[in-house]
């Protein structure tokens, strides 16, 4: 980076290194939510040790697969995950990404002995997708959660360049700085819509024959990486997803003269934010023509992570980086006193700095950023 050009190489890298580490953490801390943030934490995560591709893999309380995200892979390997999830995470003898999130062995870098190592290569992830992407080293490291494995990071190396113990450590010192990306803040996260225009798509009344799907709302799918949720990563979406049936059964019964009411929208956790889906019934009013289900999909970002990613690029310290998503997730500053231990001068002189580098007028303003 041109910031840090004629410094020696051990302190950029240390620059860098602590710098990685900070945004690591204001991600986690956003209160999104791991899924909100796995692109900009796999890239950070993948810097941190230098690997050439990072991927990460998410359960849900129940330990149940819920999303994934490669930063190299093609939408044809997605697509290969998602249609063969269960053939290539079913088997018990198999090391894969499912397994290794088991509370079991070491939390980062369990897959370093050359006996575990080699049980991988010989597995089906490996044959089929690791191999056509080129990756041979796979350094991995678990995030647990109250003792319950929740998420995989796996950070990958050609076969020129085996991972070492440095990046073992480096991993080992951010393991639970990721872990309170399950920690939602009291806070919680100011949620945008992604997508312009109207996505849907028409089902029968239970929810199991897809009767029309509009673009918009076929590219969200696609494009969601939604697991067993019957939707592909490429090709035509020719089918009504997994949840339409369950969302089609959870509608209200139809009161006597009121007419049939909407049911809970249902919101499905994916790559880089969250999918909102709504289900409206439509009775059908010509002869022969049978009560239908229209949902709308509305793809939705977490502002926290924009906004984390531009404090970076201000000339502030990671305290006043803090203080600054604190004021934007509309905190109130009298909190953040006492919250971040600063007193009242010091804040002065804190908040003064970040209205000038962000623009802002007020404490109050930042939270409109």
């Amino acid at each position: 980076m041109q910031l840090y050009v004629g410094k020696e190489p051990s302190v950029v890298e240390g620059i860098e290194r602590r710098r990685l580490i900070e945004f690591i953490g204001l991600l986690a801390e956003s209160g999104a939510g791991l899924e909100a943030i796995a692109s900009p934490l796999t890239a950070a995560l993948r810097d941190l040790v230098g690997a050439v591709s990072g991927s990460i893999f998410w359960l849900d309380a129940e330990r149940r697969p819920q999303g994934f995200y490669h930063d190299c892979a093609p939408a044809e390997l997605k697509d290969f995950f998602i249609a063969h999830f269960d053939e290539l995470f079913s088997d018990p003898g198999e090391t894969n990404m499912l397994s290794l999130t088991e509370v079991e062995g070491p939390s980062v870098g369990r897959l370093l002995p050359a006996e575990v190592q080699q049980w991988f290569w010989d597995g089906a992830v490996y044959r089929h997708l690791c191999v056509p992407l080129g990756h041979r080293y796979l350094l991995d490291m678990r995030i647990e959660v109250d003792g319950v494995g929740r998420a995989l990071f796996c950070a990958w190396y050609p076969e020129s360049l085996p991972f070492g113990v440095a990046e073992v450590e480096r991993l080992r010192q951010v393991q639970p700085i990721v872990a309170r990306a399950f920690q939602h803040t009291p806070l919680g996260a100011r949620w945008s819509r992604l997508d312009a225009g109207d996505a849907y798509f028409v089902t029968d009344a239970a929810g199991i024959e897809l009767l029309s799907i509009n673009d918009l709302a076929e590219r969200v799918l696609k494009e969601s990486h939604l697991l067993r949720q019957n939707v592909p990563a490429v090709g035509e979406v020719r089918h009504a997803p997994g949840f339409a049936i369950a969302m089609a059964r959870a509608q209200p019964a139809e009161a006597e003269g009121e007419g049939r009411q909407e049911a809970e929208p249902l919101t499905l956790p994916v790559k880089d934010g969250r999918l909102v889906v709504r289900a409206a019934p439509v009775r059908g009013r010509a002869a022969g023509q049978g009560d239908s289900i229209v949902f709308h999909l509305e793809r939705q970002a977490a502002a926290e992570t924009v906004w984390i990613e531009r404090l970076m690029g201000l000339p502030l310290s990671p305290l006043q980086r803090r203080l600054a998503l604190f004021a934007a997730q509309g905190g109130q500053r009298a909190e953040a006193l006492d919250r971040f231990e600063v007193s009242p001068e010091a804040m002065k002189k804190h908040l003064r700095a970040i209205l000038q580098a962000t623009g802002a007028a007020s404490w109050t303003e930042l939270a409109l950023a």
